[in-house]
């Protein structure tokens, strides 16, 4: 009975890959009223499923010391010629809003690079900024000045889905009720 509980979890419990985009660059600006007027290191964070690499579900961003969740709609790609900073290199990876960049990293390697697929460190001595005030969650803004020395990683992890989380306890259960009863 053991060995078959066992096989039936295995063979069912499934697992959804989440990617993990982080932009970089040495920034100034302000987050929510908090100013940096001297280059500080500024980090989006934005997790996206699989299913929908492009569109992430969860997204914060860190300027220096101020954290915040932030209402990014989209991790885009530009593809080819679409890049605004660097027209000789071919493509960009960057976080927007739906409407505009916020802020993008313009590197060859964009060039083949597939949305929901791990990518190593990618550097940009010169980062475009798309905008100048960008709104978040809770009513506050981002706002850039001025960008340097950006860098855009992505990794992918396996996430077990719910479904199977809670087959997984079902199956759990089931064999405790079995002992329990020899």
């Amino acid at each position: 009975m053991l060995k078959r509980i066992g096989l039936l979890v295995a063979a069912t419990l499934g697992c959804s890959a989440a990617t993990t985009y982080v932009l970089t660059a040495d920034a100034t600006g302000s987050l929510d009223g908090t100013q940096f007027n001297a280059p500080t290191l500024l980090t989006i964070t934005a997790i996206a499923n699989a299913a929908t690499p492009g569109d992430p579900f969860s997204a914060t961003v860190e300027f220096g010391s101020v954290i915040d969740t932030f209402n990014l709609k989209h991790a885009y790609l530009f593809e080819s010629g679409s890049c605004m900073i660097e027209p000789s290199v071919p493509a960009c990876g960057g976080f927007g809003t739906g409407v505009t960049d916020i802020l993008d990293i313009s590197n060859n390697a964009f060039a083949t690079y597939v949305l929901g697929t791990a990518l190593a460190t990618v550097d940009d001595a010169t980062p475009f900024i798309g905008g100048s005030s960008f709104a978040d969650d809770s009513g506050g803004n981002l706002i850039l000045v001025t960008a340097i020395t950006g860098t855009f990683t992505a990794t992918v992890n396996s996430v077990p889905e719910p479904s199977s989380a809670v087959l997984l306890a079902f199956a759990l259960l089931a064999l405790g009720i079995s002992s329990r009863r020899r």
